[in-house]
């Protein structure tokens, strides 16, 4: 059913899904991408710890969160919302951070209480990325493999996702600075762009957690 005066429509994001469906089956090597990349995402969850203390605290909220919003990005990639699909990134990005920024050295059961209580205090509020960072490196393994890859100028890298969140001009809009319809459409450039920077996403938050791990 059409609804006037809206031209971003449902019927057009499922045009755009089995475009996006029919491209995939040409290009085996970038979905199969995009399913090991969720595979190892999903996994990464496992590592978290999970006991008797700290089973119904909140401490694995931030994780499965980051994982929820990956899970919606693909789904507005598949359909066409291509900065929609990049806005759920960036979500997955802060709170993959905070997944391993809670769960440092494995006290997350206590550091996220006020935060996954969404109370009105001030230390409820999410945390900065300098104070995120700051904690991150307080982990040793965390600090030597920073020192030595520079893993934090790659998260700064992705810091152009915020201007999605902004509309910051044409190229960051819904038409991804193309000439395109004022509707969704297929677009191969925003669907490999939106890998790219999935993948990189991915590199950083598994690597944390990683990290973080080897200090048990």
């Amino acid at each position: 059913m059409q609804i006037f005066p809206y031209i971003y429509e449902p019927a057009k994001s499922i045009e755009v899904n089995n475009l996006t469906n029919a491209f995939l089956t040409e290009n085996p090597d970038i979905k199969k991408k995009i399913e090991t990349l969720g595979w190892i995402y999903h996994e990464v969850g496992l590592i978290i710890p999970q006991t008797i203390e700290n089973f119904w605290s909140g401490h694995y909220f931030p994780y499965r969160e980051s994982w929820e919003e990956i899970q919606i990005s693909l789904t507005n990639c598949f359909f066409g919302l291509y900065k929609q699909a990049f806005v759920s990134l960036r979500s997955a990005l802060e709170l993959g951070m905070l997944s391993v920024y809670y769960n440092i050295n494995d006290d997350g059961h206590n550091a996220v209480n006020e935060w996954y209580s969404s109370s009105d205090s001030l230390e409820s509020n999410t945390p900065r990325t300098d104070k995120v960072w700051k904690i991150l490196l307080s982990n040793i393994n965390i600090k030597s493999f920073n020192d030595k890859f520079d893993l934090k100028s790659r998260y700064d890298k992705l810091m152009f996702l915020h201007n999605y969140v902004h509309t910051k001009g044409l190229k960051f809009s819904n038409s991804l600075g193309s000439l395109k319809g004022n509707f969704q459409t297929f677009e191969e450039k925003g669907l490999k762009s939106w890998l790219k920077t999935y993948e990189d996403i991915a590199v950083i938050i598994i690597t944390l957690h990683l990290l973080n791990t080897l200090w048990r």
